[in-house]
């Protein structure tokens, strides 16, 4: 019984091995061919998604993708995403906007405040949070909003803005960062090609701001 449960463990590591290097392809094809189009590296990341990393400004944007996984605080679902870091400091702009959940509507009647941006439309999809109301509503303009919309599905997405501690290279550095995730792990160009072009979208706002 023993060797049999072993096999059966060998065959489902092999089969999503496979499916993980046909998904690998996949997205490096579609990397190549936006550094084709609009410059930037690939990253090669050992035992993950490639990271394909495109200069913008000031920033530098990530687009990548997780397969779904454990953390520190339970499951993390499949995620592909794209990410920069600001130079805004102020604790006060952080926030999030999460597309609308059982988990967002338990916290709604649990008394979490949820910010209405006066859009109807956008109010029903997602559940907003933040410190800085009059600066959450001066970001979200009528192109980004769509543009998050649109890239909502059933699985659902969320956009943070957020302190983050990371690595530079050299030294652990703590930068207000901005990351767009959609909850899939998408094989689609376009899905890439829309998540870089919201994050640039919103870079320039907040450098408005």
């Amino acid at each position: 019984m023993f060797y049999i449960f072993g096999f059966v463990v060998i065959v489902i590591v092999l089969i999503s091995y496979k499916i993980n290097q046909k998904e690998k392809v996949e997205i490096d094809k579609i990397f190549k061919d936006i550094v084709t189009e609009r410059g930037g590296d690939i990253k090669r990341v050992f035992g993950y998604y490639s990271q394909l990393i495109v200069p913008y400004r000031d920033t530098d944007i990530m687009l990548s993708a997780m397969t779904s996984g454990s953390t520190g605080n339970g499951g993390r679902p499949p995620q592909t995403f794209a990410q920069f870091h600001t130079s805004h400091s102020s604790d006060n702009i952080f926030f999030q906007i999460s597309s609308l959940s059982t988990e967002s509507i338990i916290q709604k009647a649990l008394g979490f405040k949820d910010i209405n941006i006066d859009d109807t439309l956008f109010d029903k999809q997602f559940f907003i949070q933040g410190k800085d109301e009059k600066f959450i509503k001066r970001l979200l303009t009528k192109d980004i909003k769509k543009s998050i919309m649109s890239l909502n599905s059933e699985h659902g997405m969320k956009v943070s803005f957020a302190i983050v501690k990371f690595f530079d290279g050299s030294e652990w550095v703590e930068k207000p960062r901005l990351d767009i995730t959609l909850y899939k792990l998408s094989t689609t160009s376009q899905d890439y090609s829309d998540l870089l072009e919201i994050a640039i979208l919103f870079y320039d706002e907040i450098e408005k701001l």
